[in-house]
């Protein structure tokens, strides 16, 4: 589901060379999604994650809102994640084996973002 709760102007998207070759080799039209997961731990600890993934899924329970666009395609952000997001929202590729769209925050930000 996405809604528009947080102005796309409030953010401003800045995927790096990597990211757009990433994004162009892989064609189709579905959004690039910001997803927010939250799960709890044996002892009540709770654990959060932040991913950056190709589409929504179909019996998503999550609102998400438009925030502006990467390679071409929407990019959307998980709206419980949208005040603590950092309005410089900047997306790079990752990985060794499977490169994946990242994003490339500072340690503070992903603390504001992971802790709050």
């Amino acid at each position: 589901m996405i809604a528009e709760q947080t102005p796309a102007s409030e953010f401003c998207v800045e995927p790096d060379a990597a990211a757009d070759e990433w994004l162009r080799r892989r064609p189709g039209g579905e959004p690039v999604v910001i997803a927010f997961s939250v799960a709890r731990c044996c002892g009540g600890t709770k654990l959060c994650d932040v991913r950056v993934r190709i589409g929504v899924a179909r019996n998503a329970r999550t609102t998400y809102t438009r925030i502006g666009q990467v390679g071409g395609r929407d990019l959307l952000l998980d709206s419980r994640i949208a005040a603590m997001m950092p309005r410089r929202v900047p997306i790079t590729v990752r990985g060794v084996a499977r490169r994946r769209l990242e994003l490339d925050l500072s340690g503070e930000d992903w603390a504001r973002l992971l802790y709050a």
